[in-house]
């Protein structure tokens, strides 16, 4: 087979209706999740965020005395 052969695929045909439904069924899940899911903004006055109590902000690089790097994972 060379490369100006064309290959034939098989083509999937969808009807309107079937992609009428994808959508409406995506609609459905995302409208339902939003009206019954739970709620993962907080409210900042109100709400205050406590991070862990090792956070520290940033990473850092830490080197073992003689040079190498060290382990961060």
């Amino acid at each position: 087979m060379s490369f100006q052969e064309e290959i034939q695929r098989p083509v999937r045909r969808t009807g309107l209706l079937e992609k009428i439904a994808a959508i409406a069924k995506g609609l459905y899940v995302t409208a339902s999740e939003a009206l019954t899911g739970q709620r993962v903004t907080q409210e900042y006055p109100e709400e205050h965020y406590v991070p862990y109590p090792r956070f520290r902000g940033r990473h850092i690089l830490r080197r073992h005395e003689n040079g190498l790097e060290r382990c961060v994972g």
